[in-house]
């Protein structure tokens, strides 16, 4: 924990955030918490909340495991209860923690904090079948799928402040991270092209350049009659996308 501290005072003197915790420091919070030293608590329940990459990463699949064996019973911490373990899954986005929340839609004693969790997570992609088939049987996984299909997880956002900050860092090198798109594929430049001429409310302008990107996408795509995952991620950044008013 110590030199965690010194790891942050050191990145805070740069003006940056602290690294996210490493799957083997993510394991030792874990443990921590089931029976946290008096004092600590406070800093173990911020380090597991705030400093664990969300998504894919190694680190999370540890936490959301974690989280899974206190919703099973399996394990307990004075820290986190069942439904605290739901409320901290629905904030890491996709990815681990997504069959961890589907399944928690089938105990009724935290399916209804299940379905709110799920219904702010778009990023669940096979997953979204599995929600679909249950929902036929399952309340909380039907009010899933019709928050979904209402949009929720985007009309239920705060209003966007008419001023923010932000602070940009030029990575050299390849930083292309989705593995369905090669890094000089030209349909990167179509959805680029899209993204920006919507944002300047030129939707008309920005349409062919859309068809153009899907059109390329789908060459791409092993599956041809079902859409792609970069397909869906470039349908959604394309439909809920900002406009410079």
């Amino acid at each position: 924990m110590e030199s965690y501290l010194q790891h942050e005072e050191a990145r805070k003197a740069l003006g940056i955030p602290a690294l996210p915790l490493s799957p083997e420091q993510v394991e030792k919070v874990c443990s921590a918490m089931e029976n946290p030293k008096k004092g600590e608590e406070e800093f173990l329940l911020q380090l597991f909340t705030e400093r664990i990459a969300p998504g894919v990463d190694a680190s999370t699949k540890v936490k959301a495991e974690f989280l899974n064996s206190i919703i099973s019973g399996e394990k307990t911490s004075p820290l986190i209860d069942k439904k605290d373990a739901i409320r901290i899954l629905g904030t890491m986005m996709g990815g681990y923690n997504v069959q961890v929340l589907v399944e928690a839609l089938k105990n009724e004693e935290v399916a209804k904090e299940a379905a709110e969790a799920l219904k702010q997570t778009i990023l669940v992609y096979d997953a979204f079948e599995t929600v679909c088939e249950l929902s036929k049987t399952n309340e909380a996984a039907k009010s899933v799928v019709e928050s979904w299909a209402n949009a929720e997880w985007f009309t239920k956002k705060d209003e966007m402040p008419s001023e923010f900050t932000v602070k940009v860092f030029k990575v050299e090198g390849e930083i292309n991270t989705d593995a369905d798109i090669p890094s000089n594929h030209e349909s990167i430049g179509y959805i680029a092209s899209n993204i920006v001429v919507n944002m300047f409310g030129l939707g008309s302008a920005a349409t062919p350049f859309g068809l153009k990107a899907m059109k390329s996408l789908q060459s791409l795509n092993k599956n041809k009659k079902v859409a792609s995952r970069s397909m869906i991620t470039f349908l959604v950044l394309n439909t809920s996308g900002v406009t410079i008013v």
